[in-house]
Protein backbone atom coordinates (compact mmCIF):
# COMPACT_ATOMS: atom_id res chain seq x y z
CA UNK A 1 0.00 0.00 0.00
CA UNK A 2 1.38 3.52 -0.87
CA UNK A 3 1.80 5.85 2.10
CA UNK A 4 2.80 9.31 1.83
CA UNK A 5 5.62 10.74 3.89
CA UNK A 6 4.63 14.20 5.12
CA UNK A 7 6.17 16.77 7.13
CA UNK A 8 5.63 16.69 11.21
CA UNK A 9 5.15 19.42 12.82
CA UNK A 10 7.72 20.05 16.15
CA UNK A 11 6.39 23.01 18.54
CA UNK A 12 3.41 24.65 19.02
CA UNK A 13 4.33 27.65 16.22
CA UNK A 14 5.71 25.67 13.58
CA UNK A 15 4.64 26.20 10.37
CA UNK A 16 6.94 25.08 7.66
CA UNK A 17 10.03 23.14 7.66
CA UNK A 18 13.56 22.55 5.44
CA UNK A 19 14.71 19.39 3.63
CA UNK A 20 18.06 19.67 4.92
CA UNK A 21 19.37 16.12 3.94
CA UNK A 22 17.87 13.07 2.30
CA UNK A 23 19.16 10.07 4.25
CA UNK A 24 17.71 7.51 1.80
CA UNK A 25 17.19 7.95 -2.20
CA UNK A 26 14.51 7.07 -4.42
CA UNK A 27 14.49 3.30 -5.12
CA UNK A 28 16.36 2.61 -1.84
CA UNK A 29 14.29 -0.24 0.47
CA UNK A 30 13.17 1.38 3.89
CA UNK A 31 12.36 0.06 7.22
CA UNK A 32 8.93 1.01 9.33
CA UNK A 33 10.87 3.59 11.73
CA UNK A 34 14.01 4.00 9.79
CA UNK A 35 15.24 7.96 9.64
CA UNK A 36 15.13 8.82 6.06
CA UNK A 37 15.89 12.70 6.05
CA UNK A 38 16.55 15.42 8.58
CA UNK A 39 14.37 18.26 8.65
CA UNK A 40 14.75 21.84 9.78
CA UNK A 41 12.06 23.00 11.65
CA UNK A 42 12.23 25.78 13.76
CA UNK A 43 15.75 26.76 15.08
CA UNK A 44 17.21 22.69 15.06
CA UNK A 45 17.11 19.83 12.83
CA UNK A 46 15.14 16.40 13.55
CA UNK A 47 15.14 13.20 11.95
CA UNK A 48 12.14 11.94 10.13
CA UNK A 49 11.20 8.08 10.60
CA UNK A 50 9.71 6.39 7.72
CA UNK A 51 5.78 5.54 8.44
CA UNK A 52 5.60 2.45 6.49
CA UNK A 53 7.98 -0.15 5.35
CA UNK A 54 8.68 -0.74 1.68
CA UNK A 55 10.77 1.50 -1.36
CA UNK A 56 11.19 5.27 -1.38
CA UNK A 57 9.71 5.64 -5.11
CA UNK A 58 9.28 9.31 -4.83
CA UNK A 59 11.07 12.26 -3.77
CA UNK A 60 8.85 15.28 -3.75
CA UNK A 61 10.54 18.11 -1.95
CA UNK A 62 14.19 18.34 -2.72
CA UNK A 63 17.09 19.14 0.16
CA UNK A 64 17.35 23.29 0.22
CA UNK A 65 13.69 22.94 -0.55
CA UNK A 66 10.99 24.14 2.34
CA UNK A 67 7.47 22.94 2.41
CA UNK A 68 4.34 23.64 4.87
CA UNK A 69 3.37 21.55 7.98
CA UNK A 70 1.23 18.13 6.39
CA UNK A 71 3.10 19.12 3.05
CA UNK A 72 3.28 15.56 1.18
CA UNK A 73 7.81 15.26 1.32
CA UNK A 74 7.70 11.57 -0.21
CA UNK A 75 5.90 8.39 -1.14
CA UNK A 76 6.42 4.67 0.12
CA UNK A 77 5.13 1.85 -1.94
CA UNK A 78 5.96 -1.60 -2.80
CA UNK A 79 8.58 -2.24 -5.44
CA UNK A 80 5.40 -3.68 -7.20
CA UNK A 81 3.12 -1.18 -6.40
CA UNK A 82 0.86 0.40 -9.13
CA UNK A 83 2.00 4.08 -10.46
CA UNK A 84 -1.65 4.90 -10.34
CA UNK A 85 -1.94 4.35 -6.47
CA UNK A 86 1.07 6.90 -6.11
CA UNK A 87 0.02 9.38 -8.67
CA UNK A 88 -3.57 8.83 -6.65
CA UNK A 89 -1.97 10.00 -3.47
CA UNK A 90 -0.51 12.99 -5.13
CA UNK A 91 -3.54 13.93 -6.75
CA UNK A 92 -5.33 13.40 -3.03
CA UNK A 93 -2.78 15.56 -1.68
CA UNK A 94 -3.72 18.65 -3.88
CA UNK A 95 -7.03 18.30 -3.23
CA UNK A 96 -6.97 18.36 0.33
CA UNK A 97 -6.69 21.98 2.38
CA UNK A 98 -3.78 23.14 3.99
CA UNK A 99 -3.13 22.02 7.50
CA UNK A 100 -0.38 24.77 7.74
CA UNK A 101 -3.16 26.72 9.62
CA UNK A 102 -4.34 24.12 11.97
CA UNK A 103 -4.21 24.54 15.72
CA UNK A 104 -3.86 21.38 16.20
CA UNK A 105 -0.04 20.04 16.75
CA UNK A 106 1.46 16.93 15.60
CA UNK A 107 3.20 14.65 18.61
CA UNK A 108 5.89 12.60 16.59
CA UNK A 109 6.80 12.24 13.40
CA UNK A 110 4.61 9.20 11.71
CA UNK A 111 2.65 11.19 9.30
CA UNK A 112 -1.13 10.44 8.97
CA UNK A 113 -1.77 7.05 6.28
CA UNK A 114 -3.07 8.05 2.78
CA UNK A 115 -6.79 9.18 3.75
CA UNK A 116 -5.89 11.85 5.23
CA UNK A 117 -3.25 13.57 3.31
CA UNK A 118 -2.46 17.16 3.11
CA UNK A 119 -1.77 19.28 0.20
CA UNK A 120 1.37 18.54 -1.73
CA UNK A 121 4.09 21.20 -1.13
CA UNK A 122 4.54 23.86 -4.76
CA UNK A 123 8.28 23.64 -5.35
CA UNK A 124 10.29 26.77 -5.80
CA UNK A 125 12.17 26.97 -9.17
CA UNK A 126 15.09 25.25 -8.83
CA UNK A 127 18.08 27.86 -9.98
CA UNK A 128 20.94 25.93 -12.05
CA UNK A 129 24.74 28.23 -12.63
CA UNK A 130 27.30 27.43 -14.00
CA UNK A 131 30.70 27.42 -12.05
CA UNK A 132 31.93 30.61 -13.98
CA UNK A 133 28.91 32.43 -14.12
CA UNK A 134 28.70 32.05 -10.24
CA UNK A 135 32.28 32.82 -9.39
CA UNK A 136 31.66 36.41 -11.58
CA UNK A 137 28.17 36.62 -9.50
CA UNK A 138 30.13 36.62 -6.25
CA UNK A 139 32.93 38.53 -7.97
CA UNK A 140 30.72 41.45 -8.73
CA UNK A 141 28.40 41.36 -5.77
CA UNK A 142 25.41 40.18 -8.02
CA UNK A 143 22.42 38.23 -6.78
CA UNK A 144 21.98 36.00 -9.21
CA UNK A 145 19.24 33.39 -7.76
CA UNK A 146 16.94 36.62 -8.92
CA UNK A 147 18.96 36.17 -12.95
CA UNK A 148 16.80 34.57 -15.55
CA UNK A 149 19.07 32.08 -16.94
CA UNK A 150 19.21 31.47 -21.30
CA UNK A 151 21.08 27.79 -21.05
CA UNK A 152 19.28 24.73 -21.03
CA UNK A 153 16.53 24.24 -18.43
CA UNK A 154 16.99 27.90 -17.04
CA UNK A 155 20.60 27.81 -16.33
CA UNK A 156 22.27 30.58 -15.20
CA UNK A 157 25.39 30.81 -18.09
CA UNK A 158 28.29 33.56 -17.51
CA UNK A 159 26.50 35.48 -19.86
CA UNK A 160 23.92 36.31 -18.50
CA UNK A 161 25.48 37.27 -15.75
CA UNK A 162 27.60 39.65 -17.66
CA UNK A 163 23.97 40.47 -19.05
CA UNK A 164 23.08 41.94 -15.53
CA UNK A 165 26.06 43.55 -14.73
CA UNK A 166 25.42 45.96 -17.99
CA UNK A 167 21.89 46.45 -17.24
CA UNK A 168 23.17 47.83 -13.84
CA UNK A 169 22.50 45.18 -11.67
CA UNK A 170 22.37 46.28 -8.04
CA UNK A 171 25.77 44.98 -6.43
CA UNK A 172 24.66 42.72 -2.95
CA UNK A 173 23.49 39.65 -1.88
CA UNK A 174 19.99 38.62 -1.46
CA UNK A 175 19.66 35.95 1.37
CA UNK A 176 16.53 34.51 2.40
CA UNK A 177 15.14 34.13 5.95
CA UNK A 178 15.98 30.20 7.59
CA UNK A 179 14.23 28.66 9.52
CA UNK A 180 14.98 29.75 12.52
CA UNK A 181 15.12 33.18 11.41
CA UNK A 182 11.68 32.52 10.56
CA UNK A 183 10.63 30.70 13.62
CA UNK A 184 12.26 33.88 15.59
CA UNK A 185 9.95 36.19 13.50
CA UNK A 186 6.74 34.34 14.59
CA UNK A 187 7.74 34.39 17.83
CA UNK A 188 8.26 38.00 17.85
CA UNK A 189 4.49 38.67 16.32
CA UNK A 190 3.25 36.58 18.93
CA UNK A 191 5.31 38.16 22.04
CA UNK A 192 3.78 42.32 20.55
CA UNK A 193 0.51 40.72 20.32
CA UNK A 194 0.63 40.26 24.24
CA UNK A 195 0.09 44.16 26.30
CA UNK A 196 3.62 44.23 27.73
CA UNK A 197 5.19 45.90 30.75
CA UNK A 198 8.45 46.20 32.01
CA UNK A 199 9.76 47.35 35.45
CA UNK A 200 13.36 47.14 36.68
CA UNK A 201 15.56 47.11 39.90
CA UNK A 202 19.17 47.85 39.88
CA UNK A 203 20.95 44.70 41.81
CA UNK A 204 23.99 44.61 43.52
CA UNK A 205 25.65 41.64 42.19
CA UNK A 206 29.14 41.85 43.92
CA UNK A 207 28.38 39.02 46.42
CA UNK A 208 27.40 36.27 44.03
CA UNK A 209 30.14 36.80 41.97
CA UNK A 210 32.39 37.28 44.84
CA UNK A 211 30.41 34.11 46.44
CA UNK A 212 31.79 32.20 42.77
CA UNK A 213 34.97 33.07 42.51
CA UNK A 214 35.27 31.25 46.26
CA UNK A 215 33.12 28.53 45.79
CA UNK A 216 35.38 25.19 46.18
CA UNK A 217 35.37 23.61 42.76
CA UNK A 218 33.60 20.27 42.40
CA UNK A 219 31.16 21.16 45.52
CA UNK A 220 28.77 22.67 43.14
CA UNK A 221 28.41 22.62 39.44
CA UNK A 222 31.05 20.02 38.40
CA UNK A 223 34.22 20.72 37.59
CA UNK A 224 34.36 24.34 37.75
CA UNK A 225 32.18 27.06 39.55
CA UNK A 226 28.54 27.44 38.12
CA UNK A 227 27.98 30.52 35.79
CA UNK A 228 26.56 33.38 36.70
CA UNK A 229 23.10 32.47 34.29
CA UNK A 230 22.86 28.98 36.25
CA UNK A 231 22.73 30.56 39.36
CA UNK A 232 20.15 33.62 37.90
CA UNK A 233 18.22 29.94 37.27
CA UNK A 234 18.42 28.87 40.56
CA UNK A 235 17.72 32.62 42.15
CA UNK A 236 14.66 32.73 39.92
CA UNK A 237 13.66 29.70 40.85
CA UNK A 238 13.19 30.22 44.51
CA UNK A 239 12.01 33.81 44.03
CA UNK A 240 9.33 32.32 41.85
CA UNK A 241 8.19 29.65 44.16
CA UNK A 242 7.27 33.00 46.46
CA UNK A 243 5.91 34.83 43.13
CA UNK A 244 3.80 31.63 41.24
CA UNK A 245 1.54 34.53 39.37
CA UNK A 246 4.93 35.41 37.24
CA UNK A 247 5.14 31.40 36.15
CA UNK A 248 1.72 30.82 35.04
CA UNK A 249 0.59 30.22 31.37
CA UNK A 250 -2.19 32.45 29.91
CA UNK A 251 -4.38 29.55 28.01
CA UNK A 252 -7.61 30.80 26.57
CA UNK A 253 -9.13 32.84 29.25
CA UNK A 254 -7.52 30.89 31.94
CA UNK A 255 -4.25 31.16 34.31
CA UNK A 256 -2.40 27.75 34.64
CA UNK A 257 -0.15 27.94 37.71
CA UNK A 258 2.13 25.66 37.49
CA UNK A 259 3.28 23.60 40.89
CA UNK A 260 7.21 23.39 39.07
CA UNK A 261 8.86 26.43 37.82
CA UNK A 262 10.19 25.41 34.19
CA UNK A 263 12.69 28.00 32.82
CA UNK A 264 14.28 28.46 29.72
CA UNK A 265 17.39 30.23 29.27
CA UNK A 266 18.50 32.37 25.67
CA UNK A 267 21.06 31.05 24.51
CA UNK A 268 22.96 32.71 21.41
CA UNK A 269 24.13 30.77 18.32
CA UNK A 270 25.30 31.58 14.83
CA UNK A 271 21.92 32.18 13.35
CA UNK A 272 20.00 33.75 15.75
CA UNK A 273 19.02 32.35 19.41
CA UNK A 274 17.78 29.34 21.11
CA UNK A 275 15.75 28.78 24.55
CA UNK A 276 16.29 25.50 26.09
CA UNK A 277 14.63 24.29 29.13
CA UNK A 278 16.25 23.56 32.65
CA UNK A 279 12.57 21.57 33.90
CA UNK A 280 11.58 21.41 37.31
CA UNK A 281 14.27 24.04 38.40
CA UNK A 282 12.65 24.60 42.49
CA UNK A 283 13.63 20.69 43.21
CA UNK A 284 16.78 21.12 41.96
CA UNK A 285 20.30 21.72 43.25
CA UNK A 286 22.80 24.81 41.90
CA UNK A 287 25.28 21.85 40.43
CA UNK A 288 22.71 20.28 38.88
CA UNK A 289 20.73 22.95 37.40
CA UNK A 290 24.41 24.00 36.00
CA UNK A 291 25.23 21.03 34.86
CA UNK A 292 22.12 19.92 33.26
CA UNK A 293 22.79 23.90 31.67
CA UNK A 294 25.93 23.42 30.62
CA UNK A 295 24.65 19.99 28.62
CA UNK A 296 22.00 22.09 26.69
CA UNK A 297 24.15 24.94 25.79
CA UNK A 298 26.59 22.62 24.13
CA UNK A 299 23.75 21.04 22.39
CA UNK A 300 22.08 23.81 20.57
CA UNK A 301 25.73 25.64 19.90
CA UNK A 302 26.35 22.40 18.25
CA UNK A 303 23.35 21.81 16.36
CA UNK A 304 22.20 18.87 18.45
CA UNK A 305 19.31 20.17 20.11
CA UNK A 306 16.28 18.75 20.23
CA UNK A 307 13.05 20.55 19.64
CA UNK A 308 10.99 18.91 22.71
CA UNK A 309 14.37 20.54 24.43
CA UNK A 310 12.87 23.62 24.20
CA UNK A 311 9.32 23.13 25.11
CA UNK A 312 7.14 23.57 28.31
CA UNK A 313 8.83 26.39 29.82
CA UNK A 314 7.35 28.36 32.46
CA UNK A 315 9.35 31.60 32.38
CA UNK A 316 12.31 32.80 30.18
CA UNK A 317 16.06 34.37 31.11
CA UNK A 318 18.01 36.24 28.89
CA UNK A 319 21.14 37.18 30.18
CA UNK A 320 22.72 39.75 27.92
CA UNK A 321 25.75 40.71 30.26
CA UNK A 322 28.10 38.73 28.22
CA UNK A 323 27.02 40.78 25.14
CA UNK A 324 28.03 44.45 27.26
CA UNK A 325 24.10 44.91 26.80
CA UNK A 326 23.57 47.43 29.69
CA UNK A 327 19.58 47.71 29.80
CA UNK A 328 16.86 45.85 28.02
CA UNK A 329 13.32 44.45 27.69
CA UNK A 330 13.82 40.49 27.68
CA UNK A 331 11.00 39.37 25.05
CA UNK A 332 7.83 37.48 26.09
CA UNK A 333 7.29 33.68 25.20
CA UNK A 334 3.63 33.41 25.18
CA UNK A 335 1.83 31.76 26.85
CA UNK A 336 4.21 32.60 29.08
CA UNK A 337 3.47 35.77 31.77
CA UNK A 338 6.93 36.46 32.74
CA UNK A 339 10.57 36.77 31.33
CA UNK A 340 13.75 38.35 33.05
CA UNK A 341 16.54 40.16 31.14
CA UNK A 342 19.97 40.67 32.78
CA UNK A 343 22.49 43.37 31.75
CA UNK A 344 26.13 43.26 32.26
CA UNK A 345 27.64 44.08 35.78
CA UNK A 346 29.12 47.65 36.03
CA UNK A 347 31.59 48.80 38.66
CA UNK A 348 29.57 51.77 39.93
CA UNK A 349 30.42 54.09 42.99
CA UNK A 350 27.31 53.75 45.61
CA UNK A 351 26.53 54.77 49.21
CA UNK A 352 26.48 51.75 51.18
CA UNK A 353 26.11 52.76 54.83
CA UNK A 354 26.55 56.14 54.90
CA UNK A 355 29.83 55.92 52.84
CA UNK A 356 31.07 55.77 49.32
CA UNK A 357 31.87 52.17 48.08
CA UNK A 358 32.55 50.42 44.42
CA UNK A 359 29.99 47.96 44.02
CA UNK A 360 29.43 45.63 41.01
CA UNK A 361 25.67 46.53 39.71
CA UNK A 362 23.82 45.52 37.02
CA UNK A 363 19.66 45.81 35.55
CA UNK A 364 17.23 43.22 36.43
CA UNK A 365 14.76 44.45 33.92
CA UNK A 366 11.07 41.77 34.07
CA UNK A 367 8.58 41.69 31.07
CA UNK A 368 5.71 40.42 32.00
CA UNK A 369 1.86 39.93 30.15
CA UNK A 370 -0.10 42.96 31.70
CA UNK A 371 -3.46 40.87 31.20
CA UNK A 372 -1.84 38.80 33.86
CA UNK A 373 0.09 40.12 36.15
CA UNK A 374 0.40 43.76 37.46
CA UNK A 375 3.62 45.91 39.59
CA UNK A 376 3.42 44.17 42.92
CA UNK A 377 4.41 40.59 42.33
CA UNK A 378 7.13 42.22 39.57
CA UNK A 379 8.14 44.34 42.78
CA UNK A 380 8.55 40.97 45.17
CA UNK A 381 10.34 39.21 42.66
CA UNK A 382 12.56 41.72 41.90
CA UNK A 383 12.96 42.08 45.78
CA UNK A 384 13.79 38.39 46.24
CA UNK A 385 16.31 38.02 43.41
CA UNK A 386 18.28 41.35 45.31
CA UNK A 387 18.07 39.36 48.33
CA UNK A 388 19.69 36.46 47.07
CA UNK A 389 22.36 38.18 45.22
CA UNK A 390 23.27 40.23 48.34
CA UNK A 391 23.20 36.44 50.49
CA UNK A 392 24.23 34.30 47.59
CA UNK A 393 24.76 31.20 50.36
CA UNK A 394 20.91 30.55 50.11
CA UNK A 395 21.26 29.13 46.74
CA UNK A 396 22.96 25.80 48.54
CA UNK A 397 20.03 25.41 50.71
CA UNK A 398 18.41 22.02 50.85
CA UNK A 399 15.93 21.44 48.43
CA UNK A 400 12.65 19.88 50.34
Amino acid sequence: MATAVTMPRWGMIMEEGMVVEWLKKEGDEIKRDEPILIVESEKVDNEVTAPAEGVLRVIVVDEGETASVGAVLAVIAAADEDEAAIKAILTQAAQQPSPASSSAPASDSHPPATSALPPSPSKPRRIVISPAARRLAEDKGIDWQNLQGSGPRGRIERKDVLRAIDAGAKPGKRLPLSPMRKAIARRTLQSIQAPQAALCREIDITSILRFRRDLPVGEQGGDKPPTFTAMLVKAAAMALEKTPILNALLEDDSIWLDENVHIGVVVAVEEGVMVPVVRQTNRKSLRDIASELGELIQQARGGRLRSEAMEGGSFTISNAGPLGIDFFQALLYPPQVGALGVGRGRARAVVVDGEVVERTMAYFCVSSDHRVVDAAPIGRFLHDMDEIMQNPDLLLREIK
